[in-house]
């Protein structure tokens, strides 16, 4: 069916996939309310969002954002709304996708009595993504668009 998407969202921190949403059918205004949690030993990284359409054969790329650790309140729920991108399409607007973000100090000893050098827990809760743009029409040649208006 053109126009439509099946996106999931892939979080990437320090190096590695850490979380993969589930995959939301045929839509293009996808809702997850899903939360997974990281220890973080370092705030000055980013964790990394890739949004894909999936398919039978190969996954297409959607957009991406990132978040820089430190930018985040610690103990509070940061809501965000992240502008998706793409380096290799001229396209600016390719959707947002709504996050909260929680850093939460972790007490500073273990039950050894090692004390742990400023780690923390980010809790991530991806909720949804919004505008998100289809790229089955776009591939296809048939549709430029702007300001979230398909122009045929």
């Amino acid at each position: 069916m053109a126009g439509t998407s099946d996106p999931y969202v892939k979080f990437k921190f320090d190096g590695k996939s850490i979380y993969k949403s589930k995959v939301i059918h045929k839509n293009l205004n996808p809702t997850w309310n899903e939360s997974f949690a990281v220890p973080v030993k370092d705030l000055n990284q980013k964790i990394y969002m890739k949004v894909y359409d999936s398919d039978l054969t190969t996954d297409d790329f959607m957009g991406s954002s990132s978040v820089l650790l430190s930018d985040l309140e610690i103990d509070k729920v940061n809501e965000l709304s992240l502008s998706l991108t793409d380096p290799n399409t001229l396209e600016e607007d390719m959707g947002y996708l709504l996050v909260d973000m929680t850093l939460s100090l972790k007490n500073g000893s273990s039950k050894k009595g090692i004390v742990w050098q400023a780690l923390c827990v980010l809790t991530a809760c991806v909720l949804e993504v919004q505008c998100l743009f289809t790229l089955d029409l776009l591939h296809a040649g048939m549709v430029k668009r702007k300001h979230n208006r398909f122009l045929f």
